[in-house]
């Protein structure tokens, strides 16, 4: 009974997402931490792509945007992707398909798309693993929420309250033994939750920037448990 308890508090209590709809895309107190040159508040931020039964976890920084980014707003208006981003948030998946709805067809035209599909890229292409598998497998956490194309990170937003439902999400998944790969800020996720460090099953890429998860960025044994966990 605690168990249960805890698990509504966090998600329903403590998680900030409930300050966030269609018309509020920044939480509240957020405007007064981050600067509004550094991100982006026009999108629907992505603190999360949600899969409770995901066993991969990829910690990234934040969602970039392509320099051409007020052409991707066009997705919110489309009703579908819009709903998903939102249910994504409350941990209500409309998309039981591909819940790592970046995947989805339906985000095609998206820069998101693209860089994920290109990250997943060897997976789907040379070992043949399906996009449904892919998404079914894998659970994104970025460590600030909110997007742009660049910024210079200010050390007062690692003390914002809202990364504590973060914190929370990664501290399960090492109780629960999932497999972590930091992708960026490895630091940064190794201040916020100081276990992560020394968890066993906390692997790196080789490097960062052409992010792609395959034999030559991740060490042979590394590369094997993910593969072992996508053969299942």
């Amino acid at each position: 009974m605690k168990k249960i308890i805890k698990k509504f508090f966090w998600n329903w209590i403590l998680n900030p997402r409930l300050d966030i709809n269609d018309k509020q895309k920044v939480i509240k107190k957020d405007k007064e931490i981050f600067d509004n040159n550094i991100f982006d508040f026009d999108y629907i931020p992505d603190p999360y792509i949600w899969n409770k039964d995901a066993n991969i976890y990829l910690l990234l920084a934040n969602p970039w945007v392509s320099t051409d980014n007020k052409n991707d707003i066009k997705f919110q208006k489309n009703d579908y992707c819009k709903q998903v981003m939102l249910n994504n948030l409350y941990n209500n998946s409309l998309n039981n398909k591909y819940p790592f709805y970046y995947l989805d067809n339906n985000f095609l035209w998206h820069w998101w798309y693209k860089w994920w599909n290109k990250c997943f890229n060897f997976l789907i292409k040379t070992i043949w693993i399906s996009k449904q598998k892919i998404s079914n497998s894998f659970f994104c956490l970025e460590f600030y929420w909110y997007h742009s194309i660049s910024f210079k990170i200010n050390k007062g937003i690692l003390k914002s309250d809202k990364v504590e439902y973060t914190k929370f999400l990664l501290e399960q998944a090492i109780k629960d033994k999932k497999i972590i790969i930091v992708v960026r800020s490895v630091k940064k996720w190794f201040e916020l939750v100081p276990g992560l460090e020394s968890y066993k099953d906390c692997y790196f890429l080789s490097h960062n920037r052409e992010v792609e998860i395959r034999n030559t960025t991740l060490s042979p044994v590394w590369y094997k448990k993910v593969l072992d966990i996508l053969s299942k």
